[in-house]
């Protein structure tokens, strides 16, 4: 069984997670111009020292992220863009205090609770 594992975890090493799985089930790629292997599975990478460094240079310098700055930044650092995107979102997360998805949905319902009160209360009036 050791062995087995062994073998196993050697062409992992080698060929990487999707393309054991593809050799295992017969799959090829039909598209002629994909150069990518097939990704059926897709493995987490963690951002490096040097690169979450980086990442909070930038930040420190400005907090102010377009999208063509991120992936400007993710090709330079070797991360996917969406992995950019997702560390400057928890960056800003944390100096707001909270999600501000979560702040603007709070707001949203406070305005609508001020416009119902101040609609009862006009009805009330009305109905003197």
């Amino acid at each position: 069984m050791n062995d087995f594992i062994c073998k196993i975890r050697g062409e992992i090493d080698s060929k990487g997670v999707n393309g054991v799985i593809c050799d295992a089930l017969d799959i090829k790629s039909n598209d002629e111009f994909c150069l990518e292997p097939v990704e059926l599975i897709k493995v987490k990478k963690r951002k490096t020292k040097e690169q979450i460094r980086q990442l909070e240079e930038e930040f420190s310098k400005t907090d102010d992220w377009s999208k063509e700055f991120m992936n400007k930044l993710s090709k330079k650092l070797k991360l996917e863009p969406s992995q950019v995107y997702k560390w400057h979102w928890d960056q800003i997360s944390k100096k707001l205090g909270k999600a501000p998805k979560r702040q603007a949905k709070l707001k949203k319902q406070a305005n609508k609770r001020k416009r119902a009160a101040k609609t009862t209360s006009s009805r009330s009036k009305r109905a003197r």
